[in-house]
């Protein structure tokens, strides 16, 4: 530049030097011709002295003044790149970068120092997209028509940042001197595209689980219900019986990923209830036994008190079975499983819980553990650290929602080789609301002699129930479906105690069925199951309207309990 200005001074020079020359030769010849005309030749002589420095000054000053408007609208373009919230970046004709923004400069891990020396842009680039983005920036010098295109790029750390590039060229003193690119990180969203792909997925199988579940907890229902009733008539330390708790605890797993797909899919059903923690871990103390295996110490350790919370307790059930199963995947070659429940006052100490009391249960392993980058993703729908074919990846992400409904928390405490331990806070109540009382468990083996019609289109279900019933002293009319069951009741209204409906079922639903009996005989008792309610139309109503209702798959002594229930009322 230096150069190049000092040549154009001295043509200038050489240009005004010339025209003084040519009227000194002028004015000379005037005054031979005259030598009258001294005056014409001092005016001559006097004025290219005077015009040619003038002259020089002037184009001293417009080159300066526009030196410095250049330097301006450097500045101004600095200062705005400053401002955008993209990284922006200069490169040479060679791709060596020769200026970037300072949100460039943090967001690809770089300093102002590091660019002190040579940093050439396709040294970021996976080496798949690494010829691609040479390619489309020859394409850019040559002017030539591209679309810009998403790369994926490295940080001075070495993360993978996938972004899309916008260039253009660069233009100074008329030359091509390189491009400019603004870069977009596309990280969030991929996130958020990630997100939708699978709420998409989650959506779909939500759908299909719907669509099947009804027949598949049908099925359940039979296993688990000869299960429980096979339990019955078998001793308790024998080979049978716990081949017999290994079928019934395979079957309620089974049902479990179906609740589990329904609940992220937002199309389970949901039924508050007082629940007994004590009485939930009693219950599983004995069912879980025979299923941990002889190489793993299984240990309860129960409340000091009743611990009562308010939660839906087929999905508080739930939780704790999932929990105590991904406990016995992480510790294939054995080890300590603790369980444990009791009141808790949080104190601060425990993030996102509130000063409200709570019943924390935890579930602890002395299994394989995990690092921070598998924790942080644990909860994610479909992500698992275990073979193909040996899980679903949605275990812990149906907790995760489930104790989110619950408004409660689920806190996480694990290292490599050391185990975990896996606390759940959920806020407690001080005692069982009254009119949702539990009922004694004694209700579960009282027998009774009234007339029950039920009403089943699964044939293998229908024999489990009336087979229940039937053990417990009950009499049974059965009926195949809506329209036989008010045919039969017609034929027997004067017997029949209790109605027990499946609510889909073909020609006329439970719930029109038992619309059109009641009409005949008002008040009469009813209790509805089904394997899948839509929380609308008319499976809403079943909820509103406050009757009983047991979800599929049915277990006998549930099923058996709820009768008594009923029939107490």
């Amino acid at each position: 530049m230096v150069l190049r200005g000092l040549i154009k001074s001295i043509r200038w020079r050489l240009i005004i030097y010339a025209i003084l020359l040519s009227e000194l030769i002028t004015l000379s010849i005037s005054i031979i011709r005259d030598r009258y005309s001294l005056e014409l030749f001092l005016f001559g002589f006097f004025v290219p002295l005077i015009v040619a420095p003038a002259m020089a000054l002037y184009s001293y000053l417009m080159r300066r003044r526009t030196e410095q408007a250049l330097r301006d609208s450097e500045a101004r373009f600095r200062e705005m790149a400053e401002l955008l919230p993209q990284p922006i970046c200069e490169l040479d004709l060679k791709g060596n970068i020769t200026y970037a923004n300072k949100l460039a400069l943090k967001s690809f891990g770089y300093s102002e120092e590091d660019l002190s020396a040579t940093i050439n842009v396709f040294d970021l680039f996976l080496p798949e997209d690494k010829d691609r983005a040479i390619n489309n920036f020859r394409s850019r010098l040559n002017n030539e028509n591209f679309d810009d295109h998403e790369y994926s790029m490295l940080t001075k750390d070495g993360r993978t940042v996938p972004v899309h590039v916008y260039s253009s060229t660069i233009i100074r003193n008329g030359n091509l001197a390189g491009v400019r690119a603004v870069i977009n990180d596309l990280s969030e969203r991929k996130m958020l595209e990630e997100q939708l792909i699978h709420s998409q997925k989650l959506e779909t199988i939500g759908t299909l689980t719907a669509g099947v579940s009804h027949e598949f907890n049908n099925i359940l229902s039979s296993i688990i219900g000869y299960g429980e009733m096979l339990q019955d008539e078998l001793n308790i330390n024998t080979k049978a019986m716990a081949y017999s708790d290994r079928i019934v605890f395979a079957a309620k797993k089974a049902s479990k990923i179906t609740e589990g797909m329904l609940s992220y899919s937002r199309k389970q059903i949901t039924r508050f209830d007082t629940v007994n923690v004590k009485t939930v871990l009693k219950e599983l103390k004995s069912f879980v036994s025979n299923l941990v295996g002889e190489n793993i110490v299984f240990n309860i350790n129960m409340p000091r008190e009743e611990l009562y919370i308010y939660a839906d307790p087929s999905q508080f059930e739930q939780v704790i079975l999932n929990l105590i199963t991904n406990a016995i995947d992480a510790m294939p070659a054995g080890g300590t499983l603790t369980v444990s429940a009791d009141r808790s006052s949080a104190d601060g100490s425990t993030p996102l819980i509130s000063s409200d009391e709570h019943a924390v249960i935890k579930v602890t392993d002395s299994g394989m553990g995990m690092d921070k980058e598998i924790q942080a993703k644990i909860y994610e729908p479909f992500f698992t650290t275990k073979d193909i074919g040996k899980g679903t990846g949605l275990g812990l992400s149906v907790v995760y929602g489930i104790v989110k409904k619950h408004n409660g928390h689920i806190n996480l405490i694990s290292e490599p080789g050391k185990g975990s331990s896996f606390e759940v806070f959920v806020p407690s109540i001080k005692a069982p609301f009254p009119s949702e009382k539990p009922a004694s468990t004694d209700s579960i083996f009282r027998k009774g002699t009234e007339t029950v019609l039920v009403a089943e289109d699964d044939p293998n279900v229908r024999k489990m129930i009336v087979s229940a019933l039937k053990s417990a002293g009950y009499s049974v009319i059965e009926a195949v479906d809506g329209e036989a069951a008010v045919r039969k009741f017609e034929a027997n209204k004067e017997k029949v105690d209790l109605l027990v409906f499946d609510f889909a079922m073909p020609t006329m639903d439970g719930l029109e069925a038992y619309k059109q009996i009641n009409d005949l005989q008002n008040g009469v008792k009813v209790i509805f199951m089904s394997g899948y309610v839509l929380e609308e139309g008319r499976g809403k109503e079943i909820l509103d309207e406050k009757y009983t209702f047991i979800p599929k798959p049915l277990s006998p002594k549930t099923l058996l309990a709820t009768v008594r229930e009923q029939l107490d009322k």
